[in-house]
């Protein structure tokens, strides 16, 4: 059996096509298997995926990664990468945290990590960094230090949207909500929905244009309880 995804990371080998339970219409059927790969497992919960190219991110709540069948035991602190091919550990990469990792985004070239922690890699960084996403080395150049946790991020051309229940980030106002610069984490001041309350998710329409946002806020942007949208 299988233990749940929140004390595990696990391949499973199933490709689908199917909407609502039914097989689209024209669509060609696929054999599949529920039967995970073997693979790497985490020693606690995973809150995090990211997959940029070939490599699979996972941040979390762990401070150690598995091999097949429990060995090696590598110690990787609330973020590590894998091989999305073969699933071997991506040994180049080190970037631990001292405190939950719960959202990651790329551009391409930096990988964004958000959470709860205060420093990467011996690097002071609070609840946002940027690293490089080979080496995990923070990138002391980019800095958008949030006061409290970072819960979702979103990559949408040079911005990165952070969403959680932070107060600040940098030297600016910005409540549950701050669009930042992926070149250097500077504050977007143009862009300040002013949420009343924790945002836990945020995405973007596929042009950028429009910002949608999901927490426990009742006001900030466009609102319907819970739910938002701002115009970039």
């Amino acid at each position: 059996m299988i233990s749940p995804f929140r004390r595990c990371i696990a391949i499973v080998a199933t490709v689908a096509v199917c909407l609502g339970g039914a097989a689209v219409a024209g669509a060609a059927p696929v054999s599949f298997s529920t039967v995970p790969v073997s693979g790497w497992s985490t020693n606690g919960p995973v809150r995090a995926v990211l997959i940029v190219g070939d490599t699979v991110y996972a941040g979390g709540d762990f401070t150690q990664v598995r091999g097949p069948g429990g060995s090696p035991v590598v110690n990787r602190a609330r973020l590590a990468a894998w091989d999305i091919r073969t699933g071997a550990l991506r040994t180049g990469f080190a970037a631990d945290a001292n405190g939950r990792v719960s959202a990651l985004a790329s551009d391409g070239s930096r990988l964004f990590v958000g959470g709860d922690f205060t420093s990467i890699k011996g690097v002071s960084r609070s609840r946002l960094a940027a690293v490089d996403p080979v080496s995990g080395n923070v990138n002391t150049a980019w800095s958008a230090n949030a006061t409290a946790i970072v819960y979702g991020l979103r990559v949408a051309g040079t911005r990165l949207y952070a969403a959680g229940a932070f107060k600040k980030v940098g030297a600016s106002t910005r409540n549950g909500i701050a669009a930042v610069a992926t070149a250097n984490g500077a504050v977007d001041a143009t862009f300040n929905p002013n949420a009343n309350a924790a945002v836990h998710a945020v995405t973007t329409s596929p042009d950028g244009a429009t910002v949608y946002l999901a927490g426990d806020f009742t006001t900030g942007g466009t609102s319907s309880r819970q739910i938002g949208r701002a115009h970039v």
